[in-house]
């Protein structure tokens, strides 16, 4: 599946148990990030956003928290471009797998509350 199939899926699914805001949808969601090849991860509940571009893409920007900040962690992530790669999992959770100069390989995992 592409990014962009992946992205519509997964907002299919969380605009079926959230409010959707004119082109948003907020939620509350369990976080799951990995970073550094793997040596430092987090763990947060915090509000994730889906901001819907268009019909078919869009962008997730992730609230910050205690351990999960931008100033630390890639936390917008636009759906348009091949990487990151995007996968969904059997219970609708968003896997987000990529590679960054700032972080080096990182994966985050977005549970839906």
């Amino acid at each position: 599946m592409s990014n962009i199939e992946v992205f519509t899926d997964f907002k299919n699914f969380v605009e079926t148990k959230n409010a959707v805001e004119g082109q948003t949808i907020k939620f509350n969601a369990q976080i799951n990030y990995k970073w550094d090849n793997g040596k430092q991860e987090a763990e947060e509940f915090l509000d994730v956003y889906l901001y819907l571009d268009s019909m078919d893409y869009g962008s997730i920007q992730i609230s910050d928290g205690s351990n999960i900040t931008a100033e630390k962690v890639y936390t917008r992530i636009e759906s348009k471009y091949k990487s990151p790669v995007l996968s969904l999992t059997k219970n609708n959770s968003l896997v987000i797998t990529g590679n960054g100069s700032k972080i080096g390989n990182y994966k985050i995992t977005i549970i839906p509350n």
